[in-house]
């Protein structure tokens, strides 16, 4: 069997981690994700779970919120039938943003839509596949 691994990110809304925070585009990704992880052939190894945060809260309160990110994302993969054994979980808290957004905004939204990338669960699924 080959090792094949993708990725989809879960992206929340600035100070929130439940499910129904979540941004529903990156959530129908998550399931497309799941679908993929499930087509025959394929042997489910181990889902990686990563937090993240974006800069705007203390470095304490960002890897707290980060970490209930992971853990709403792990009760999601849990509900949609994926063994918490194969669930590792990580915390970064705000230590790698992907969106700097240096720049000036006209509004406190403007600047927090620029840095949604930063509020994230990075999701890596790792199969296997037979050729």
């Amino acid at each position: 069997p080959q090792p094949f691994e993708f990725q989809a990110n879960v992206l929340f809304n600035h100070d929130r981690h439940q499910i129904d925070q979540a941004r529903a585009m990156t959530l129908e990704r998550l399931d497309a994700a799941v679908a993929r992880a499930r087509e025959p052939g394929s042997n489910l190894v181990q889902v990686q779970l990563v937090g993240h945060a974006d800069r705007t809260g203390k470095g304490d309160y960002n890897m707290a919120l980060a970490q209930s990110r992971v853990q709403t994302v792990s009760r999601l993969l849990q509900d949609k039938g994926i063994a918490p054994a194969l669930i590792i979980t990580a915390v970064r808290g705000d230590r790698e943003q992907v969106s700097a957004c240096a720049g000036k905004y006209r509004s406190r939204a403007e600047e927090l839509e620029c840095l949604l990338p930063n509020r994230r669960v990075e999701v890596n699924f790792i199969t296997t596949r037979q050729r």
